[in-house]
């Protein structure tokens, strides 16, 4: 009978939680929607909502009739007691007749007089009609039975007529589900210069040409309005990375708020993140001594300053215009001071990704059998079978919040009842997760020059242009301006000389006896920068000039 009781209340809960889920073949109050009036006469985006309404004419509707609708739903004026309404027109299944051809060859209009007196009915007549409850289709009929000329006019001028009095008297409201295809139809026939006349073909095209699938790592160049973009991150479907370059004056135009809810949404993510690949493991941590990094984040400091970068610039280009550039100057100076700083902390150490992604000299492509649950011991394996399981995501982010708990709390001698489960929980996790730290001496600036002589030195100076070759291009951007060529040619002549040094570091390094040795997520790093050359073709001036 118990479990009888628990199934029963499990699907109950099933139910309930089927019924909450919103369907995605239907329009549900809260999403955001394409009406498409009289087919493509007017093509509005909107929120259902219970009191959200649609002019249509002079007159007011109510979007609540379109909530719980399945997309594709055609919807027509009706006027009813409490005035006029939309009403889903249900699809009506047609018998199969014969088709009637009708011959016309006979009949034209070349003898139909336009003098306004061949309909009878008044517009005084047609007022009552509405006011009586009459639907937008009898009114229509009425116009026919009491038009003179209708009979006169040849078939598709009687189609034409039919359309132009539904459109006036009895528009109808096409609902659909706002995607790539539907909303570049909408914007082509409506507004196709907003989106460069790219039609759903070309972006078809565009999307299949670029290889555009799941899991991919795609870099996004748009100036039609977020259309390629929006279309880019519907086929990857939630997997996969994107990156948007904003095409020069182009970001002026974006507003404060959502990217501000962008920037924090985005620090968020990072630092959950970070306390969940921060939870301790079973093999030895090798770091340098004296350094802790649950006190001091380097990469998640950058992570950050990243994401608030985008804030800084649009908030000082809407309240600040040309001077923008003195707190974008103090942005990139902040980052390449903690750049700087990671560098000497890790001992001089590339800097893999910016500084985002720590170099920690492994080698991604070796497995580390010592990491894996089956190299365990045994004791602590048949003895901790209850305890979080830190090689799946549930049981780092579990630990990683314990961990992070004991650190936050103060020295004391409560003796709650929940201490002694506290207690055991820490002593059995430090049994199995607290890691062997195992402190290497940090590399000293005069230990490298030392040791590798000139080599260190230009590894350093290499390393130093990269990190301040931002600050110094909005430092000449600041004195020269964007339109100059002085900013983009020192700064592509530092970058030129920072890779030009580490390039030929490797070359020295085989013909000299002080070799400097680069690891392969090191060399991975050489060659992405070297890909982010094809950035300056996206600067002004050479944009302005050359690439648009």
């Amino acid at each position: 009978m118990e479990h009888s009781k628990e199934d029963q209340a499990k699907s109950e809960n099933q139910k309930i939680n089927k019924a909450q889920d919103p369907n995605p073949r239907f329009a549900s109050e809260g999403c955001s929607v394409l009406l498409d009036v009289n087919d493509g006469d007017r093509l509005v985006f909107a929120r259902l909502s219970g009191g959200a309404i649609f002019k249509i004419g002079n007159t007011n509707y109510s979007l609540k009739p379109l909530i719980g609708a399945p997309f594709g739903s055609l919807f027509q004026v009706e006027t009813g007691e409490d005035g006029s309404f939309l009403s889903r027109i249900l699809p009506v299944k047609k018998e199969s007749t014969s088709v009637n051809v009708i011959d016309d060859d006979a009949r034209d209009n070349r003898e139909l007089i336009d003098d306004n007196e061949s309909q009878s009915l008044t517009c005084e007549e047609i007022e009552a009609m509405r006011r009586e409850g009459a639907k937008g289709d009898e009114i229509i009929e009425a116009l026919i039975a009491n038009s003179k000329t209708f009979d006169k006019k040849f078939q598709l001028s009687q189609e034409k007529y039919k359309l132009k009095k539904q459109k006036k008297y009895a528009p109808k409201v096409l609902l659909r589900r706002p995607f790539a295809r539907s909303i570049c139809e909408a914007y082509f026939k409506k507004y196709p210069a907003r989106i460069g006349f790219i039609r759903v073909d070309a972006l078809s095209l565009l999307l299949t040409m670029a290889n555009v699938t799941a899991y991919s790592d795609v870099l996004v160049v748009d100036m039609v309005g977020g259309l390629v973009t929006g279309a880019v991150a519907e086929r990857l479907g939630g997997t996969g990375y994107g990156l948007t370059w904003l095409l020069p004056e182009k970001f002026s135009a974006s507003e404060i708020g959502p990217e501000a809810v962008t920037a924090f949404l985005g620090i968020f993510t990072t630092i959950n993140q970070h306390i969940i690949e921060s939870v301790p493991t079973t093999r030895a941590h090798v770091g340098p001594s004296g350094t802790d990094s649950s006190l001091l984040s380097y990469p998640l400091l950058i992570s950050i300053l990243k994401d608030l970068e985008t804030v800084v610039e649009v908030a000082a280009e809407h309240f600040y215009g040309d001077r923008k550039w003195n707190f974008i100057i103090a942005t990139e100076a902040i980052k390449a001071l903690v750049r700087l700083a990671l560098f000497r902390n890790t001992g001089y150490k590339m800097l893999l990704h910016g500084g985002e992604t720590p170099n920690d000299d492994k080698d991604p492509n070796q497995p580390e059998l010592q990491n894996r649950p089956g190299h365990l011991d045994r004791n602590h394996r048949s003895g901790n079978q209850n305890l979080y399981n830190p090689w799946n995501m549930e049981g780092r982010a579990m630990s990683a919040l314990s961990s992070f708990g004991q650190n936050a709390r103060t020295t004391t001698t409560t003796t709650s009842p929940t201490s002694g489960w506290s207690r055991r929980i820490q002593h059995n996790q430090q049994a199995v997760i607290e890691p062997a730290v195992i402190n290497e001496k940090r590399t000293t600036l005069s230990e490298l020059l030392s040791e590798k002589g000139v080599n260190g030195a230009l590894f350093v100076m290499g390393e130093v242009l990269f990190i301040t070759r931002p600050l110094i291009y909005v430092l000449f951007i600041r004195i020269y301006g964007v339109r100059s060529w002085i900013p983009w040619a020192i700064s592509l002549s530092v970058d030129t000389l920072g890779m030009g040094i580490l390039s030929n570091l490797k070359l020295w390094g085989e013909k000299s006896s002080k070799q400097i040795h680069f690891s392969q997520p090191e060399r991975d790093e050489l060659r992405r920068r070297k890909l982010l050359w094809a950035l300056y073709l996206m600067r002004d001036p050479f944009f302005t000039k050359f690439t648009r």
